[in-house]
């Protein structure tokens, strides 16, 4: 036993500290789970993909009805659809997602910590260093902090590892497997962050085999090269399954989060700390990783020379990460695949520096070019980080002069990763929002699946159902679903349906309650909840709708005539004629009609009848805010608005005069403009809210026209509006109160196909609908490629209904709809994962028979 210890004094010293970091998450904070995207999108995908399985049966289901209005599946491919860390809790249904989620990143965290220590130690490395390298990774700040926050940045990473172990194993004894199912299972986990790994790994091996290779022939190097390429070109084929259609899905992508740059920015090397060094969207390592680098200078070896000067290209060209970020943005997440190689780099100048094959002149230029560079680069927004990072490089500076008088490595060693993990703790404290066990309770909380169960029971038209609560709970439940019969209107997803975003956004005019332009959140917009068929609210929350349940605290609210989800009209508006007016008339039209721009015989007479009906009810009304002095708002009129400078979340009254004939709908409408460039602003009306997100946020959610839509009473004369913290103008002001009769939208409404099949097999629709008159099929699932509709069994065409949505044309009678949804590019990609494993079967088929042969011969 105690040699068993001595031999793995290593390990169990790293599986120690680890138990140490990881308690003291779960005794501060009682988890392993933060409420940002943790919480609203990489624990809720995992989760859904799960109860899709049991649903459908399918593995690789290609539709995904119950979220966003109904998506392609492979929208959320990058969240763990078909991964190798998420397809064992399907066999685990007793253990909720959120749970299994936090032991596996903590799993992933210790195997990556021991794979990286023995990869080092096989490098040659001596067992004390391999081991401070694996707890500087361990301290890395993006391999914690991304762990329970966007936990795709990291789960790849024993794959990472594994793969720099597979090319070694290649090299050395031409044993290609390894690193085959090492990359194969590193795409599937993270195809987005795969990429980096894989230029990681080029690096790595081409560096390896210029070293092989001396004296260095070209011929022999390009045919090593040539092998290596059809076993990593066989890896991504066994992947095609999900990279295809994923690759497919992107191709139509929209481009909001797109960063502009200039070829100047793109090309003239810059140092951005924040992309290096103790960031959780960087790198995240000491500043002795700039030193180790800068090593390269002083380094005589060919391979020493290419590996240490491409990691300085990529580190501090910029183009470098535009590129891997797939010429979205610049940004330094991209570089977190780069942190295994990098802390083999570090080990290796360390190794130099022991054993003087550096001089110390050379040593200490590198520490103080990096000294020099954390004085003069300043890029952190926060000056403390500033000068702890000068704080580091200076220490280091000093460590390096101990060091020499001394000839003890601690001297080095020890000072980094105390500096990490202080910078570590310090940072967790600063940036995360850990999950609190109320939070927790509440969306997990099992009334809400018994209640939706109950309500879905007595539904035949696929209404859908949401929950609201806290602005908080409504971010972390904008993708969740707690029922299988479920459906939601909202959608958080990098990917998604292109048309349906446009609608929401730009057609449609909806507010905009949350500061990433990504989510398409929740809302209150009645108008907009009927035309999606959200029949029922279930709240903790009071909300202005009718009451039709309660189960302890949460009420069900009845949103009363919504759209079905699909249904006949003959009552259409031309889209022309539509584009014509102005708010609140674009929203309110969809309660009185159907857009279309396919011309009929009577389209010029109803768009008529559409926007005549709309004036009658729409009555202007005046608004009037007043001017506030007081210690925490100051409202001022200007000419044409309000300056308003909030701090914090301070509520007014309004004052409004309704009409007398009565409304039950209130839109207010106006232009904002933030005088404060480091600073969301957001304004709430009732239960609606709206948010104009900083200019310099990554997902800038552009929103500079705020729309609000409430429910109104007939004897309402003020109007609650909750002001955010912040300096900031509003101007245009419009009101309007609308008095819209439930009988009209229901008379819209009233040839409702009754569904037959609600997607029980994942990707088909089966409904019947009765029409005394020829119209539209109308429905509110988002148009995309890949969808094919059937009516009495023939083939038909689909039309962009309300601009975003799938439609036909249908005959008076009745009929049978059948809609059906095949992901582009699915079927190319399961014969292109086909394709991929015959062909590393194959190359298997060929290493043995050459194996065999070799032997024979060498035994003859």
């Amino acid at each position: 036993m105690k040699q068993w210890v001595r031999d793995h004094i290593e390990e169990i010293f790293l599986f120690c500290c680890l138990a140490v970091v990881i308690s003291m998450f779960l005794f501060r904070y009682g988890c392993f789970a933060s409420d940002v995207d943790w919480m609203s999108q990489h624990s809720v995908f995992p989760d859904y993909f799960r109860k899709l399985f049991y649903k459908t049966g399918k593995l690789i289901p290609s539709f995904a009805s119950n979220i966003g209005g109904g998506q392609n599946i492979f929208n959320f491919s990058y969240y763990g659809l078909l991964s190798p860390l998420i397809l064992p809790s399907y066999l685990l249904p007793f253990v909720t997602m959120d749970t299994y989620l936090s032991v596996i990143s903590v799993i992933c965290i210790l195997s990556s910590v021991l794979l990286l220590y023995h990869w080092l130690r096989s490098k040659g490395f001596r067992g004390r260093l391999s081991c401070s390298m694996a707890v500087m990774y361990l301290f890395a700040t993006p391999v914690l902090f991304q762990s329970y926050t966007q936990w795709m940045f990291v789960n790849y990473m024993p794959f990472l590892i594994l793969a720099f172990m597979g090319v070694d194993r290649f090299m050395q004894k031409k044993k290609p497997l390894m690193l085959c199912f090492s990359i194969f299972l590193m795409v599937m986990t993270s195809y987005y962050f795969s990429i980096g790994g894989l230029f990681a790994l080029a690096l790595y091996q081409i560096a390896y085999a210029i070293r092989e290779t001396v004296p260095f022939r070209l011929k022999e190097f390009l045919l090593l090269e040539l092998r290596t390429a059809i076993y990593v070109l066989t890896s991504l084929l066994m992947s095609g399954v999900l990279l295809v259609p994923t690759a497919f899905t992107l191709l139509g992508r929209s481009s909001d989060s797109k960063q502009a740059v200039t070829l100047a920015e793109l090309l003239i090397p810059d140092v951005k700390w924040t992309h290096l060094v103790y960031s959780g969207y960087g790198i995240g390592l000491t500043t002795l990783l700039l030193t180790a680098v800068f090593g390269v200078i002083f380094y005589k070896k060919a391979w020493e020379r290419f590996l240490g000067y491409s990691l300085l290209l990529v580190l501090f060209v910029p183009f470098f990460e535009y590129l891997l970020n797939g010429g979205l943005y610049l940004r330094g997440k991209v570089l977190i695949p780069f942190l295994p190689l990098l802390l083999y780099w570090m080990a290796y100048f360390l190794m130099k520096m022991r054993d003087r094959l550096l001089s110390p002149r050379a040593v200490s230029f590198c520490f103080g070019i990096t000294v020099f560079l954390a004085a003069i680069y300043c890029d952190f927004k926060i000056k403390e980080l500033q000068y702890f990072i000068l704080f580091d490089a200076v220490l280091m500076f000093l460590c390096h002069f101990l060091y020499e008088k001394t000839r003890k490595m601690a001297c080095i060693v020890v000072p980094v990763f105390v500096l990490m993990g202080t910078f570590s703790t310090g940072f967790h404290g600063m940036q995360n929002n850990m999950v609190s066990e109320q939070l927790f309770a509440e969306i997990d909380a099992q009334e809400y699946q018994s209640l939706i169960k109950e309500l879905k029971d007595q539904d035949l038209y696929g209404y859908r159902i949401e929950t609201r609560g806290s602005d908080q709970e409504n971010f972390v439940n904008i993708n969740r679903i707690y029922d299988m019969e479920q459906s939601i209107s909202t959608i958080y997803s990098s990917a998604y349906a292109a048309k349906y975003d446009a609608f929401r956004k730009h057609v449609f005019g909806l507010n905009e309650p949350h500061r990433n332009i990504l989510m398409q959140g929740m809302t209150n917009n009645r108008v907009f909840l009927k035309m999606m068929g959200v029949k029922y609210l279930i709240s903790n929350q009071k909300l202005d709708a009718k009451v039709c349940k309660k189960e302890g605290k949460n009420v069900v609210y009845d949103n009363g005539e919504v759209a079905p989800l699909g249904y006949v009209t003959n009552t259409l508006l031309d889209e022309k004629q539509y584009e014509l007016l102005e708010y609140p008339y674009n929203q309110i039209a969809f309660l009185h009609g159907t857009v279309t721009n396919r011309q009929t015989e009577n389209l010029q007479k109803t768009s008529e009848a559409i926007v005549h009906q709309m004036q009658q009810e729409v009555s202007p009304v005046s608004f009037d805010l007043g001017s506030i002095q007081s210690k925490l708002l100051t409202i001022d009129e200007e000419e044409n608005g309000y300056h308003i400078v909030s701090k914090g979340n301070a509520t007014v009254k309004a004052n409004i005069q309704i009409p007398k004939r009565g409304a039950n709908y209130l839109f207010v409408e106006f232009d904002v403009k933030n005088n404060r460039k480091k600073q969301d602003m957001s304004i709430r009306i009732e239960n609606e809210k709206n948010k104009l997100t900083d200019r310099s946020h990554v997902y800038y959610n552009r929103n500079k026209t705020f729309r609000f839509a409430v429910a109104c009473k007939q004897n309402l004369k003020k109007l609650h509006i909750s002001f955010g913290k912040g300096d900031y103008q509003i101007y245009n002001v419009k009101c309007y109160a609308a008095k819209i009769s439930e009988a009209s939208v229901k008379k819209l409404y009233h040839n409702k196909m009754k569904i037959t099949d609600n997607w029980t097999t994942g990707d088909i629709l089966q409904g019947t609908v009765d029409s005394a008159e020829d119209g539209k099929l109308v429905t509110s699932i988002p148009n995309a490629d890949g969808f094919s509709l059937f009516v009495d069994g023939k083939k038909a065409k689909i039309e962009d209904i309300n601009y975003a949505f799938i439609g036909t044309s249908l005959t008076a009678g009745t009929h049978r709809i059948k809609l059906v949804y095949e992901s582009p590019g699915l079927r190319v990609g399961k014969y292109v994962s086909v394709v991929g494993f015959l062909l590393c079967f194959i190359l298997c088929l060929i290493r043995i028979f050459t194996g065999c042969r070799r032997k024979k011969f060498v035994l003859q």
